[in-house]
């Protein structure tokens, strides 16, 4: 029998040339390794996933992708090298919609596949790429989203029999999505949520009815909120995830203690309770 196991998983931390709400780019990162390490000292974490965003590689933002510079600029790359390995390890990281990255690329700057799978607390984490359309982009590109790959799924799911399955991708959109995705989440009573990152929101929500209605757990942002109506998004964090022995697992969103210069607000380490989950 297992003990409990904790992940943590955060996305859309963009390392590039901008800033936010009054904090430079190196000092949000340097506040992220703050935070991270803070997080390890008080938690054992099995590992740590990266839902993608870690970069504005290819977004025409003000002097456009870094990567199609002369001469490139990989943010993703200054990512895996100087902040991942301060991340709960082991570590792993799928793309956004900002790190267009074909294969050849991307295996060499992250070491890892585009999509791939991770198992920690008898459960298999699926860890896909949904914005695979249009890679090796030319030119400033927000990114091609495309069906997540069923089959992918599936054939995870055949090597792992035993275990229980959560989703992980950049992005769910459920208005693009196969009827066969809804169909295997309606009908496979092994996936037992969803994890996305994207929106850099922090709340928790659910798949449509024929989608057979998982949570959908937000990964928020450590970066800068999509969302200046829910005053809350500013704040930086991540999401964590507590397998337990039982079967049974909670999330819930984690915020660091933080300052925003900006808005002159200050706030305490704490955890959104309104953007917990448990499962029943």
């Amino acid at each position: 029998m297992y003990e409990t196991t904790r992940i943590m998983l955060l996305s859309d931390i963009h390392v590039c040339h901008q800033s936010w709400y009054g904090t430079t780019n190196e000092e949000q990162l340097e506040d992220l390794m703050k935070a991270v390490t803070a997080a390890k000292g008080k938690n054992d974490y099995a590992l740590s996933l990266v839902l993608g965003d870690v970069s504005l590689d290819f977004w025409g933002w003000h002097q456009g992708g870094s990567y199609l510079w002369e001469p490139k600029v990989s943010r993703t790359a200054e990512f895996v090298e100087r902040y991942m390995p301060s991340l709960p390890q082991p570590s792993y990281i799928i793309p956004g919609n900002h790190e267009q990255y074909g294969h050849n690329d991307w295996r060499r700057i992250t070491g890892g596949e585009r999509q791939q799978c991770v198992t920690a607390g008898g459960a298999l984490f699926i860890l896909l790429d949904s914005f695979s359309g249009d890679l090796d982009p030319s030119e400033n590109s927000d990114g091609t989203y495309v069906p997540v790959d069923v089959a992918y799924i599936r054939r995870a799911m055949a090597d792992k029999p035993e275990l229980l399955v959560f989703l992980c991708a950049h992005y769910f959109d459920f208005a693009l999505e196969s009827a066969e995705f809804k169909a295997l989440l309606a009908e496979e009573q092994r996936i037992k949520a969803l994890f996305m990152g994207h929106d850099h929101l922090t709340n928790v929500s659910f798949t449509p009815e024929d989608a057979g209605r998982l949570p959908i757990l937000r990964t928020g942002h450590f970066s800068y909120s999509c969302d200046d109506t829910d005053y809350a998004t500013a704040y930086r964090g991540w999401r964590e995830l507590l397998l337990h022995p039982d079967g049974s697992f909670e999330s819930y969103y984690f915020i660091p203690r933080q300052y925003i210069p900006a808005r002159d607000t200050y706030t305490g380490e704490h955890i959104r309770d309104e953007y917990t989950y448990r499962s029943r």
